[in-house]
């Protein structure tokens, strides 16, 4: 039982570092587009948003309308930007787990190795883009994956902790 229990964990660790080597590469990938093909997906969204919420960006002053659109064309791009690291910041604590195991302290290795990884990541992904055409780095955006990595890391992290109070709970009652 003991057998079967641990080959399990180990293919759901393995399982878990494809996806997040697999996310890795999703986040390289957009980074490595131009501006222009950047700027192309994030005005696909916005249009998407304009038809769902039936924004009208065609009346009003033209500085206003302008305005408008880089608003939303900012707040677009950065909770991309937020949500990619929060889908990372879960996949690396969950990487983590396994190596954390043998950890007196699993949980608060688990959390800090996996801000670690989401942050350097996130600084080196800006780095890469200093080198893609119409791109460039800014620290800003470097925070705000940081953040979505702490918000990602953060829901993870209380679902575990209240799985691991179920189990205790359970195993009490028996």
């Amino acid at each position: 039982m003991q057998n079967q229990k641990s080959s399990s964990r180990t293919a759901f660790n393995i399982i878990v570092w494809i996806l997040t080597l697999l996310w890795l590469c999703v986040i390289f990938r957009f980074s490595a587009m131009p501006a222009q093909q950047s700027s192309e997906q994030s005005s696909f969204i916005i249009s998407v948003l304009n038809s769902l919420f039936n924004l009208d960006l065609s009346s009003g002053e033209i500085i206003q309308k302008f305005s408008i659109a880089q608003s939303i064309d900012f707040f677009v791009r950065k909770t991309a930007h937020f949500t990619e690291y929060a889908i990372l910041g879960v996949l690396s604590f969950l990487s983590f787990s396994e190596l954390g195991r043998r950890q007196a302290r699993r949980r608060m290795f688990q959390f800090s190795a996996s801000l670690i990884f989401c942050l350097l990541y996130a600084a080196s992904d800006e780095t890469h883009q200093l080198f893609v055409s119409g791109r460039s780095a800014a620290v800003r955006d470097v925070l705000i994956d940081f953040l979505g990595s702490v918000a990602g890391v953060a829901v993870i992290l209380l679902v575990t902790l209240l799985k691991d109070k179920r189990k205790k709970r359970v195993a009490k009652a028996c």
